[in-house]
């Protein structure tokens, strides 16, 4: 790829995070895009990427990259320890994802991303992608190891529901947090965190109970 190619496929992106993340996926024309972005040619976003869905893949394939290099840093850690835990691998699933919050353009992805949960238009965000957009086999081969098996309905479940807490909650705090308002004492980044990574511990190592396993 030409450098002046790449500059501007990345000045794109820039420019297309911060208008997704504060106006709406579905308040963002690719015009006012092409606009902001200074490109003279109108056709110039949809040469470099086709349209809006491409874009904003690109937006999350740019992050996932980043994710999977710090997800796979911690999962080097763990093939040196002995045992692993619950705790273990809910670290592996929200500590990359929380290193984004000091990432250039890493709110805007956790912003857009939140939006995009159930949204029709972006299949790419549903069922099996869902799941492989957090893990991957090396992270369920540490969830065996870990004796987090759960029936394949209730893996499915747990899964939207930590993700959606996920990217949900870190978009909520920053963005209360970017307003000034005060918090309570003792909230900060390092609890907020921390507090999430024991939630999804939670989520994870939690066994259905009888009424649940009755319907799987």
């Amino acid at each position: 790829m030409r450098q002046d190619t790449a500059a501007t496929k990345a000045r794109i992106i820039a420019i297309s995070e911060k208008l997704f993340a504060t106006k709406g996926v579905e308040n963002v024309t690719l015009a006012e895009i092409n606009q902001k972005a200074g490109q003279r040619n109108r056709s110039a976003l949809q040469y470099h990427f086709g349209g809006k869905k491409e874009l904003i893949e690109a937006i999350i394939h740019k992050h996932l990259i980043c994710i999977d290099e710090d997800r796979n840093q911690l999962l080097d850690e763990f093939e040196q320890q002995q045992t692993v835990s619950g705790k273990d691998i809910a670290r592996a699933i929200v500590i990359p994802l929380a290193n984004r919050l000091d990432a250039k353009g890493g709110l805007s992805y956790i912003r857009i991303t939140a939006q995009l949960f159930g949204d029709r238009n972006f299949p790419y965000l549903h069922q099996d992608d869902i799941a492989s957009h957090f893990s991957s086999e090396r992270l369920w081969k540490f969830m065996r190891k870990a004796g987090l098996e759960l029936p394949e309905p209730l893996l499915f479940t747990r899964t939207v529901v930590i993700l959606s807490t996920l990217f949900n909650g870190l978009a909520n705090y920053a963005q209360i947090s970017a307003f000034g308002k005060k918090l309570p004492e003792g909230v900060n980044n390092h609890l907020f965190i921390q507090d999430l990574v024991e939630s999804v511990e939670a989520l994870l190592m939690k066994q259905p109970s009888a009424e649940l396993s009755k319907l799987l």
